[in-house]
């Protein structure tokens, strides 16, 4: 189980007394940060289980205290003799004296640029000044950085009472599985990000449920080259605590694959399977033993397997089977591919191994020129769906309500079948004007079902319960 703490920065204190009192008991710990209200003035704390921690953070640390540094502190002081039972002081603060028995110091140090090379050092300078608990925070930019923070996280003495974070969108996964490799507690926010990485309150309940999950759960990773929110983290962690699994699917921003893979396989966390987001899907191939992957061009899933790591393709079955559902045979069809990006072109090549006449179509004209030349397709530039025997969506064209306006012309064309890739239920309008022209719509749930089943069969060793995953995707995950 990961303790939570839930970070308040308001600017009234009649909104910051009233959200103290909500939240007690819902989480182990609650951050104050003294420094977002207008008037610093101390809070009355609610009685009960949750432990209080003080913060008035000054400028050269990323906070907005503007005072003196004589009052930031009596500020402080006067919090713990208000019952705040930690009070937050930067590593170059000099030792508090006349705090209440009973109170305890975090030192904290931010590095909002950069991560040091000496990780050793660093909290060597942390621990210099008297603490009880030991809070650093560094700015993450890279997977390379991400790998160095967490083999050094792994290796700290478990005896030390700290809170270590990667802060941005690489170092976000410090927060998910920090409570995992020594971390006291993990930051969480109500809604509005107080610092960078962080994730709400929100999804760390309902959504990871780190607040349930019992000792070490198995890990799955959802790697990603970007930061764009995926439902398939949420469908996995759906699945898995409906079907009562202690297991856990995190997004993670990577951007040198290798690294990553390099740094799991000897990591002493319980990773037991890995999905790869689309654009990093296409290569994972680059960074495996030929003789443990499948003979396809693109691998989307890692399972662990007796001991050792093996890649599969389920992502061209997901495709292929909601199409084949529909028509008994792709080859010869005519298929319009909408997009050229990466996803479109993968699309486009599973297409064309079955034998279909595809022609790609968008609105990069050096892109399809380069397609044209290089892989020798027909292209289509613009913004209008041609005739043809299958549609099928991969760019984000599509993704609008139904009955805004569309910018693709769907009007004038004659397709059979349309199938959308892009994943949204609440805005699948494309789909609504396929329909109407009369296509049978292929939604884009239906591949993300069959992706998901495949990979969570591929981890666990059973189907997932088929209704309670239709229902899930059919909802976006809620």
């Amino acid at each position: 189980m990961t303790n939570l703490c839930l970070t308040l920065a308001e600017s009234t204190l009649p909104e910051l007394e009233r959200k103290l009192q909500a939240f007690q008991e819902k989480v182990p710990y609650i951050e104050v940060r003294l420094d977002y209200l207008d008037d610093p003035i101390i809070p009355r704390l609610p009685t009960g289980a949750t432990r209080f921690i003080a913060t008035c953070r000054p400028p050269r640390e990323g906070g907005r205290f503007d005072g003196s540094e004589v009052d930031r502190i009596e500020i402080l002081k006067d919090a713990a003799r208000a019952g705040f039972h930690y009070i937050d002081v930067e590593y170059d603060v000099p030792e508090l004296t006349g705090l209440p028995t009973g109170s305890q110091i975090i030192r904290s140090s931010h590095l909002f640029e950069y991560l040091p090379n000496d990780l050793d050092g660093w909290l060597a300078s942390v621990r210099q000044r008297n603490g009880d608990i030991h809070k650093l925070a560094a700015a993450v930019s890279s997977t390379s950085h991400l790998v160095r923070l967490l083999n050094w996280m792994e290796n700290l003495p478990p005896d030390l009472p700290r809170v270590v974070i990667g802060m941005g969108e690489f170092g976000q996964l410090s927060r998910y599985f920090g409570g995992y490799l020594g971390n006291l507690w993990t930051y969480v926010v109500e809604s509005d990000v107080v610092a960078p990485g962080q994730f709400s309150l929100a999804a760390a309940q309902d959504i990871y449920g780190l607040d349930r999950l019992e000792g070490l759960p198995s890990l799955f990773p959802y790697l990603t080259s970007s930061g764009c929110q995926s439902v398939i983290p949420v469908l996995f962690n759906r699945l898995f605590q409906k079907q009562g699994l202690n297991a856990l699917c995190v997004p993670i921003v990577v951007d040198d694959l290798a690294a990553w893979l390099e740094y799991q396989e000897r990591s002493r966390l319980p990773y037991s399977g890995v999905s790869l987001g689309a654009s990093l899907g296409r290569g994972a191939r680059d960074h495996f033993s030929t003789s443990v992957l499948p003979r396809a061009e693109s691998v989307d899933t890692l399972s662990l397997v007796d001991g050792k790591w093996e890649g599969f393709d389920y992502g061209t079955g997901a495709l292929l089977s909601p199409l084949l559902k529909r028509v008994p045979s792709l080859e010869g069809a005519e298929i319009a591919v909408l997009g050229c990006g990466a996803e479109a072109v993968w699309v486009a090549g599973c297409l064309k191994q079955q034998g279909a006449d595809v022609v790609v179509v968008g609105n990069d004209t050096s892109r399809l020129e380069e397609l044209a030349r290089q892989q020798g397709w027909r292209v289509a530039p613009g913004d209008e769906c041609p005739t043809s025997d299958i549609c099928v969506n991969a760019t984000s064209i599509g993704e609008f309500r139904t009955g805004e306006e569309s910018r693709l012309n769907l009007a004038s064309a004659r397709v059979a079948v349309f199938y959308d890739l892009v994943y949204n239920p609440k805005a699948a309008g494309l789909s609504s004007l396929a329909e109407a022209s009369g296509a049978v719509v292929i939604p884009p749930g239906e591949m993300v079902f069959e992706l998901v089943r495949r990979q969570f069969m591929g981890w666990v060793g059973y189907d997932p319960d088929g209704a309670l995953l239709g229902e899930l995707v059919q909802s976006g995950g809620g």
